[in-house]
Parts: structure tokens; C-alpha cells; sequence
């Protein structure tokens, strides 16, 4: 038996950003995509049984070097998730599998696609009982992932057609790689405008990414596909930061324990930035967290002392006297001697309060 994408194109998908991304996708000629479900479904579990084909030709095992795994996390998006899965229908190498991370959404709509493409064997759906966070939900498809390459896609977000195609051969032209980016779209939903990211600025010899080009500036898209077993080594994006700057961190903490990044000279992304996105709800001090969390980055690829430096006075700005405390104790081990600093460092916490 053989099943097809249904063709979403109801009145569910109405919004502007819906419409907006469909007539995107309606350039295109959409390749329909079809599955084996000849051996029925695992009752108990609700998946097919192993062996069963994800996608047409496809078959996902843990062994294979350049099986791709595409992660869609989703929480409150509605109809807009459809494009996502528009935008997959319509990859001209379809040989991967689909991973859908529930992060234990409120939304009805959300939860009837995530339903609907479960019972259709479009997807595995990971249903979380609690809301995590992107982050959280990103290592959650991680772990549920069977391909060696994680390719993250947000729910509100879409994939040019060539993406796995340039992903998969990336990785193979890069086998020491650990993960790869490219150019991306930058879409202002509220607008209505959109801009090319170019990602070239970031390179180094060889199209490598250069780590002191990337600390002046963040522009790696955080969704950039990495391979599993890299993903999973370092913990996967910090969870601490999961409101925030958890991607950068992600990359920056891949970097710091000597991993590398590959350059795809092509549009691998089409980012729908929303006024309403998880980063509008970042918390103030989210670049203070993110610094905290990576001082081995700063120490490896910047200027540490400088960084720990600026940190402490922002702790002691904040009222995070324990914090102070550790940085300026980092501070002493230097050559860096200052009374502000040696003050925190040697006194009780009550005593700098």
C-alpha cells in the first residue's frame, strides 16, 4: 500500500505567514512523498515495526554514515507546521527520516498535525509531558533520532528544496566536519521583508568555519544540520538557556571541544522570524548567561580575562554575588590584580553584599 501527502491547502493554513510560505513552496514542482506500510503498525508502541521504510528508498539504521534524520520541534505554531512538511515533500533527495518533538503543546491544531502525520506514518512524534523549551525538545529529537545526521528544523520554519541534497554531500566532501551551515533566509514575518544571510564571513581555509570570525560575529544559523554522535558528546544545546541564546551556545561549546564546522555555499535555510519567537522572550541577562556558560570558548578562541572581567562587574550589577565571587577568584589566578576585584574574592558573600 502506498500513501501520499494529502494536499494541504485548506482553510487550517490561512494565516498571512501560511499563505506567504505556500506560494513560496507553489514555485515549485512538490514531488509527492510515499511510504511502505505494507507491514501495518506496531500496536503496542503506536510506530511501524523495524524495518519499516520512513521514506520512499529509505531505510534509517544506526550504523549508516550519511542517514539523515530531520528534527521538527513544535509547541503552539498551528497550521503554519504544514509548511514545514510541505517544505520536506519537497526536497529533491527524500531519503530520510522525520522526527517530530511535541514539546507538550496547548495548541489544538498543533496537536491534530502531529496526530494526523503520526497515524500516517509521516513521522515519529515524541510527546513530551511537560514543556522543556527548544532546547530541551531539540536534544529530546536527538536522542529519538536513528540517523547519524541531525538536521533541526523548527516548526514555523521551511527548507529549500536542495537542502538534504547539500547537506548530505556536505558532510561527505567534510567527513571531519561536525557539523555544517550555510547561507540562510532571514524572513521579517511582521514586515513582510526578507534578506540573504551570507555565512561566507564566517569561513576560514578550506570553507572551515574560524572560530575568531564567529566570536565577532553570531550570525550561525542555530538550526545548522551536526552529526549525532557530536551532538550527544558535548549534551546538546544547554538547557539553562533554553529561552535564549541555547543555539549559540550549542556551537559555541562544539568549537571549544575541538569540533569543526563546514561551509555549504548555498541556501540551506528560510528562517520566519516572528516578533512573537522564543528570543523576543529571552531573558535581559541572556548574553550574561550565554558568556557564563562558555568561558571555555572565550578562554580557547578570545580573551578570557577580559570577558571574566566584564562578567563580574555585570554580576555584581545584577546582585549575583556568587557568581562575583567565582569569576574574580578566576580573575586572582592572572596577573590581573585590582582591589574590586581581589575585595569579592577574599571576603564572605555578606560582606560584598
Amino acid at each position: 500500500h502506498t500513501r501520499y501527502w494529502r494536499d494541504w491547502s485548506s482553510d487550517e493554513c490561512s494565516s498571512d505567514l501560511g499563505q506567504k510560505i505556500r506560494l513560496m513552496l507553489q514555485r515549485r514542482s512538490l514531488r509527492r512523498l510515499s511510504f511502505n506500510t505494507e507491514t501495518g503498525n506496531d500496536q503496542k508502541s503506536g510506530l511501524p515495526p523495524e524495518g519499516t521504510s520512513w521514506h520512499k528508498n529509505s531505510m534509517i539504521s544506526e550504523s549508516a554514515k550519511d542517514t539523515i534524520s530531520v528534527v521538527i520541534t513544535c509547541y503552539d505554531e498551528g497550521a503554519i507546521l504544514r509548511c514545514a512538511f510541505e517544505s520536506l515533500a519537497a526536497q529533491s533527495d527524500q531519503d530520510f527520516e522525520v522526527v517530530v518533538v511535541n514539546d507538550a503543546s496547548p495548541d489544538s491544531v498543533t496537536n491534530a498535525i502531529c496526530r494526523e502525520v503520526e497515524q500516517e506514518h509521516k513521522a515519529r512524534v515524541a510527546w513530551r509531558t511537560q514543556r522543556g523549551g527548544p532546547a530541551a525538545a531539540k536534544n529530546h529529537g536527538a536522542h529519538e533520532a536513528l540517523g547519524s545526521i541531525i538536521v533541526p528544523l523548527d516548526a514555523d520554519d521551511t527548507l529549500p528544496s536542495a537542502t538534504i541534497a547539500l547537506v548530505r554531500r556536505a558532510f561527505r566532501e567534510a567527513p571531519t566536519a561536525a557539523f555544517v551551515f550555510g547561507n540562510y533566509v532571514k524572513r521579517d514575518v511582521q514586515t513582510g521583508t526578507e534578506s540573504l544571510v551570507d555565512c561566507s564571513v564566517l569561513c576560514g581555509p578550506h570553507h572551515f568555519l574560524e572560530p575568531t570570525k564567529f566570536l565577532e560575529r553570531w550570525i550561525l544559523l542555530g538550526t545548522s544540520p551536526c552529526r549525532r554522535s557530536a551532538w550527544l558528546e558535548i549534551g546538546g544545546h544547554p538547557e539553562v538557556l533554553s529561552y535564549g541564546l541555547h543555539d549559540v551556545g550549542f556551537f559555541m561549546s562544539l568549537l571549544a571541544n575541538g569540533h569543526r564546522g563546514y561551509y555549504v555555499a548555498e541556501t540551506i535555510y528560510e528562517w520566519n522570524k516572528s516578533p512573537t519567537g522564543v528570543n523576543s522572550c529571552a531573558l535581559e541577562d541572556r548574553n550574561f548567561r550565554l558568556i557564563l556558560n562558555n568561558l571555555k570558548f572565550f578562554d580557547k578562541y578570545g580573551d578570557g580575562l577580559a570577558i571574566r572581567n566584564r562578567l563580574f562587574h555585570e554580576a555584581m550589577r545584577f546582585g549575583d554575588f556568587g557568581i562575583a565571587k567565582r569569576l574574580a577568584k578566576e580573575a586572582l589566578s592572572t596577573d590581573f590584580i585590582a582591589a574590586s576585584v581581589i575585595c569579592p574574592a577574599l571576603l564572605p558573600e555578606r560582606v560584598t553584599r
